[in-house]
């Protein structure tokens, strides 16, 4: 039966792809918004839990590179831990990291599922696409069984009213048409182009310098307006500012926005 405009529950929950170049702080946002389980394909969060944003802050975490060790004869868990490597055990890494998905989106203490990183989870797709298919690479037909993984994943996390951040890496790149330099999404060409339409929200976090007294100083920002050199940015509260600050203060703003 048909709903009216007034039953539609804007519940505040966002799902953002929030994307930058390596140490603007993307790990380190992601990790302070509400109730957060991170997801951490890339191995690569020890530099935001130094931050001195994350100090008084404790959160969710697990790695699809460690699997529990269980009694082969009982089935219970030993207390020991296996390292998975994923370039000899590709399947395994991918289903280890299907099996922490579907405990984050469970867990009814978790508000916000963070996926670190989508160059990570790319990877990883793709290595278990090859070795299911007992191809050496990637073949045409085998990126649509990648799109699905991606599009498959994405819905389903977007169904559990939770919120969704999927931190991607940036890389620079030499425009050949005007000569300067531009930022992309590091991922293949057709992830690039699938994977952030499927996001109410692309930031991308930077930093900005500026002096200070004859000294410089550097903030943290969140850019949520394309401009001439990053594209495919946005925001899905129309009064969100271009840029702003990347303080819980100000990101709350957004994310609150009546």
């Amino acid at each position: 039966m048909a709903k009216t405009r007034s039953e539609y529950v804007l519940d505040g929950r966002q799902h953002i792809l929030l994307q930058g170049l390596p140490k603007t702080g993307k790990t380190t946002l992601a990790l302070q918004f509400s109730r957060p389980y991170l997801i951490d394909v890339d191995n690569n969060i020890a530099g935001a839990i130094q931050g001195s944003q994350l100090k008084d802050r404790d959160f969710k975490w697990d790695t699809p590179l460690e699997r529990p060790v269980r009694d082969p004869k009982t089935k219970a868990l030993t207390g020991e831990i296996e390292i998975i490597d994923p370039i000899k055990d590709p399947v395994g890494y991918e289903e280890r990291f299907r099996a922490i998905f579907d405990e984050a989106f469970k867990d009814p203490d978790v508000d916000t599922v963070i996926l670190d990183s989508a160059t990570a989870i790319t990877n990883m797709f793709v290595n278990a696409i090859c070795k299911r298919a007992n191809k050496p690479a990637m073949e045409i037909q085998l990126w649509q069984n990648f799109i699905k993984y991606w599009i498959d994943m994405i819905t389903i996390a977007k169904s559990k009213h939770k919120r969704v951040v999927l931190i991607a890496h940036e890389e620079l790149y030499e425009d050949k048409i005007d000569g300067g330099t531009k930022r992309m999404l590091l991922l293949p060409s057709k992830a690039r182009a699938t994977i952030p339409g499927m996001f109410s929200d692309v930031w991308e976090t930077y930093v900005a310098s500026k002096m200070v007294s004859g000294k410089p100083t550097y903030e943290h920002m969140i850019r949520c307006k394309a401009d001439n050199k990053v594209s495919g940015l946005g925001a899905s509260h129309p009064a969100a500012k271009p840029s702003f600050s990347a303080t819980w203060d100000e990101v709350s703003k957004v994310l609150n926005a009546k």
